[in-house]
């Protein structure tokens, strides 16, 4: 048995969705935000053949509940106002199992799946915020008054996790790598109350909302990484030796 491990430094971004019920209209919708996203990934080998994988690490990473007042009843469609966060940041640490798929002496496709642990700092967001927005819609004015707060946070909560990547070896030690990753979320993690009036000064009306934002960490999320080999034997001289 031959053992090695990579450990690398990734960076990239996270496209994170929310979910937003509008208590008088219906269906629910889905808002997305992108998000930054950096990390540390540990790539531990245990067999002579390097195929499988057991990959863990930390990543530090931000999400949010996101609204937008937008369409029908309000406005035509499309139309409303800007897209308003409420961002909340924590780490992630990733168990799961992968798989490596040697394409060529120097490229690499790997899959992992598993589960992930979610920790989030109750202090990363503002548990109430009042504002007001003045939009011209449509050729007329309008006003939001919104009042954006919380209604429960959890600090832990588990994901499933899958990743696809492709990684191409710059040397028998290091590696540069992209992947693309997929994370389900099982329950919420944290979940808001919205309420907000939105006024027609060209027409005088005003109407009143109530909402329900909530998110699980579903996101999909891309990164760029590079890592460093460390064991007696590295993976490029390995298949070099084969082919020669």
């Amino acid at each position: 048995m031959c053992q090695s491990l990579k450990i690398g430094i990734s960076t990239g971004s996270t496209i994170c969705f929310s979910s937003f019920y509008d208590l008088q209209i219906d269906p629910q919708k889905t808002f997305s935000t992108v998000e930054p996203t950096i990390g540390l990934t540990i790539d531990y080998l245990p067999f002579k053949s390097k195929k499988v994988s057991i990959v863990t690490g930390v990543a530090f990473v931000q999400y949010s509940n996101a609204f937008r007042i937008e369409g029908h009843p309000y406005f035509p469609h499309k139309e409303g106002f800007p897209k308003i966060k409420q961002k909340y940041d924590g780490i992630k640490i990733p168990l799961c199992l992968g798989y490596n798929f040697d394409l060529g002496k120097r490229i690499w496709l790997n899959a992992s799946f598993g589960v992930g642990v979610l920790l989030i700092r109750r202090a990363s967001f503002y548990e109430y915020r009042q504002e007001k927005i003045d939009e011209n819609i449509n050729g007329s004015d309008y006003s939001l008054e919104y009042g954006f707060g919380f209604r429960s946070i959890e600090k832990t909560r588990f994901c499933l996790e899958s990743n696809f990547g492709i990684q191409y070896d710059i040397s028998d030690k290091v590696n540069i790598g992209f992947s693309l990753n997929y994370q389900q979320g099982i329950q919420p993690i944290l979940s808001s109350i919205l309420t907000f009036k939105v006024i027609n000064k060209t027409n005088p009306f005003t109407l009143n909302g109530d909402s329900y934002v909530t998110s699980k960490g579903d996101a999909i999320s891309t990164s760029i990484n590079v890592n460093y080999r460390f064991g007696r034997e590295a993976g490029l001289d390995k298949r070099q030796k084969k082919r020669g």
